[in-house]
């Protein structure tokens, strides 16, 4: 008898319930604070990375702004148009992860990985981690994964199949790091031996996107002279908050040595991330599918690692890395995903009384409390605070 099978229906109910309460004050938080920054002209990161555009050439990171910018409105119609697009794929990622719940009766275990704070619950515990361009590659692995496990007809299979490689394509020519993905992609279509053919073809096709993002990413870089023409470009389409420019644009131009200094400076202070990485990585390390698939799990972590030695947004690069194994896991017989070692206290606690921040300043005085407790303190705090006046 399977684990899931032992765990009692009676309890099933209360599992479902907290689970999506979880997701639903996630998702709430996230769009929440996005709203708040829409409003205000946009963010710049989760706003002005997804406006980056070929204004002075072919350059990295700049297919989605430039397919936006030539359909949509300006000022704050476009703006919102954005948030909407953004919102759009989050909700997948989203109906990704009921779906798995789902698939796994909602059992402890899978509620840890999938709501987790470094999972799902990292997009709604520090406002600014959410509405950034990975979610690209969540939403192309989602439907790679539903071609694979979901769909019984040939037509379906394929229809998914060629919607995540078309996803994927727009991911790595919007942010060329989605490559780093790739041996997510290889386990998915790799792991089993039937239809080998088809899975070798579009293996290849994902092989060939993902290297040639990187190799016209690392070509392409930009200059200050692109993110200045880039950040032209936005000013004309009406969208003109004071530091739309300040961030993801400004960081077209950001050398190589410039982001290396910028990880030196930032320890010893990140060395606190330390053991938030590794308990982010208990869920997956409980799993038996840990234990059965252990060299894909590190194959597909270590893909990641580079990140960390030259870019300072360790919290994303984490989540990165845990959500990368989520969708690999939910792919497989969802038996491996099932631990004993959760119980619903060790469940509820996980999930809620801890968060990863996805970026600290050098300067940071204290480490932040994140977590579901913290983010709906604050949230009503600050909705009572508005409604006050």
């Amino acid at each position: 008898m399977t684990a899931i099978a032992e765990t009692p229906d009676r309890t099933l109910r209360y599992r479902a319930a907290f689970a999506l309460a979880v997701l639903a004050a996630a998702a709430a938080s996230m769009l929440y604070y996005r709203a708040l920054d829409t409003r205000a002209g946009g963010a710049a990161y989760q706003t002005a990375d997804w406006l980056i555009n070929y204004a002075d050439g072919f350059v990295r990171r700049g297919l989605f702004g430039e397919l936006f910018l030539a359909v949509a409105p300006g000022g704050a119609a476009g703006l919102w148009t954005l948030f909407a697009i953004q919102a759009a794929l989050y909700a997948v990622v989203l109906a990704f992860a009921v779906w798995a719940l789902w698939r796994g009766r909602f059992s402890w275990s899978v509620i840890a990985l999938v709501c987790g704070p470094a999972a799902i619950g990292f997009f709604g515990w520090d406002p600014g981690a959410g509405f950034r361009k990975e979610v690209l590659a969540y939403v192309s692995l989602a439907l790679l994964v539903w071609a694979l496990v979901v769909a019984r007809r040939r037509w379906a299979v394929l229809a998914l199949s060629a919607s995540s490689l078309l996803v994927f394509v727009l991911a790595v020519f919007s942010w060329e790091t989605s490559a780093l993905f790739l041996p997510a992609y290889l386990y998915l279509l790799l792991r089993e031996r039937t239809d080998v053919l088809f899975r070798r073809i579009l293996a290849g096709a994902f092989v060939v996107v993902g290297g040639a993002g990187l190799a016209l990413g690392t070509l392409f870089h930009g200059s200050v002279a692109t993110a200045s023409a880039i950040c032209d470009v936005v000013r004309d389409h009406g969208y003109t908050a004071a530091d739309l420019c300040s961030g993801a644009i400004d960081a077209i131009g950001w050398t190589s040595q410039f982001t290396l200094d910028s990880v030196a400076e930032s320890f010893p202070l990140y060395a606190g991330y330390a053991p938030l990485i590794l308990l982010a990585l208990v869920p997956v390390l409980l799993t038996p599918w840990f234990r059965a698939n252990w060299g894909w799990a590190v194959f597909i972590a270590v893909a990641f690692i580079p990140l960390f030695v030259i870019v300072t947004d360790y919290g994303r690069w984490t989540n990165m890395i845990v959500m990368a194994l989520m969708f690999c896991i939910a792919a497989s017989p969802i038996e491996s995903a099932v631990s004993r070692a959760w119980t619903w206290l060790a469940a509820v606690l996980y999930t809620t009384l801890w968060g990863l921040p996805h970026w600290l300043a050098a300067d940071t005085a204290q480490w932040p409390w994140l977590g579901l407790v913290k983010i709906i303190n604050s949230n009503a705090i600050d909705l009572v605070g508005r409604f006050l006046g």
